[in-house]
């Protein structure tokens, strides 16, 4: 495939995106990263996770190529992902990896790019999706991609007590005489939120994936009438949040115990005194139990705060906030090209999607 953006009379901008087999460009990536984004020392590893790794196979890789002279000068890819739509599971393409070098980063070439992006999801895939940046929002647009809403981080603070303590000026010992009172506000009270469902569910972190995880998406996906979610099998997510090269993540667990089935999840990564959510999910009514039981466990492990992306069912995000979760800013516009999938199933309402959904 070429889409070329060659003007008589100005070679200089003259520019053509070309379709490469990742497996023989691995070099060309990581020097095209680099360039673009700075030194990454774990690229190497990055490119053979995200390009090679998939359950779905490879990615599909796009080169733009800047012709006099000729030379690469940016790179994007799309990705196999499966959905589950309306109670059918579908291969859809994820918008992953934009890349331009500084010196050709100007709005023709990154769109030359982007429409290919497009033409190539449109080949392969029903439908195609991603999470661009402000930057490349307007060129996505440009393209033919339509918004589907806001990516939002949500935040919520664990040691809001001490923090407020700090913030105020009190001395040490004021706050040591306030101690009993953070407890109140703090660790208890999250652990106290958690017992009144300790009698239906258990809940306990792990590195590794099993069958109950499968049995979850089997029933998520045939559920999901009137819906789009994103896979959640056990190899998709062995992949995408354990093997992750610089972001593994432990899962934590929900499991009723009357039935000993999986009810939800949860996908965490530690930063310092902060924890990022990269996914979770759970059946109906599993929600309150599954937010609370991670909340619980992490403010007794000296988390200051616990941030998550989403974007997605009312339900969801009334159960975030019930819990002392607030919006915080959007991260991302999640864009989408929706072929023949009805119109009325891409209303943000009707979507489940965390970090994990994206490239993120």
């Amino acid at each position: 495939m070429s889409a070329s953006a060659a003007t008589q009379g100005t070679p200089t901008f003259a520019y053509d995106v070309t379709a490469v087999d990742p497996r023989a460009n691995e070099a060309l990536f990581v020097s095209l990263r680099r360039a673009s984004l700075g030194d990454d020392a774990t690229s190497e590893a990055i490119f053979r996770w995200q390009y090679l790794e998939g359950p779905e196979g490879p990615t599909e890789a796009l080169v733009l190529r800047h012709l006099d002279p000729v030379e690469p000068v940016g790179w994007t890819s799309v990705q196999p992902r499966r959905l589950a739509i309306d109670g059918h599971v579908e291969l859809a393409g994820l918008l992953v990896n934009l890349v331009v070098v500084p010196a050709h980063r100007t709005a023709r070439p990154a769109l030359l790019l982007q429409r290919g992006a497009l033409a190539a999801a449109r080949r392969s895939y029903e439908l195609s999706y991603g999470y661009p940046n402000r930057a490349a929002l307007a060129g996505f647009l440009r393209a033919g991609y339509r918004k589907l809403g806001a990516f939002v981080r949500y935040t919520c603070p664990l040691r809001d007590f001490d923090a407020a303590l700090a913030r105020a000026g009190v001395g040490a010992g004021m706050a040591r005489f306030a101690g009993g009172a953070a407890g109140l506000f703090g660790p208890a009270a999250r652990r106290a939120l958690w017992w009144r469902w300790r009698h239906r569910y258990a809940f306990a972190w792990t590195d590794t994936v099993d069958e109950r995880l499968d049995a979850l998406w089997a029933r998520a996906s045939a559920a999901s009438q009137g819906r789009v979610l994103g896979e959640r099998s056990a190899a998709f997510l062995r992949w995408r949040l354990l093997a992750h090269p610089d972001e593994a993540h432990a899962l934590g667990l929900l499991v009723e115990r009357r039935s000993g089935e999986l009810r939800g999840y949860v996908a965490v990564r530690r930063s310092g005194e902060r924890v990022e959510v990269g996914d979770f999910y759970a059946e109906d009514g599993s929600y309150g139990p599954l937010l609370d039981a991670m909340l619980a466990d992490l403010s007794h492990d000296g988390v200051e705060g616990v941030d998550v992306g989403y974007l997605g069912r009312p339900e969801v995000v009334a159960a975030l906030r019930a819990r002392g979760f607030r919006p915080r800013e959007d991260l991302r516009t999640v864009i989408v090209d929706p072929g023949s999938v009805p119109a009325w199933l891409w209303e943000p309402s009707r979507q489940h999607l965390t970090s994990a959904d994206g490239d993120l």
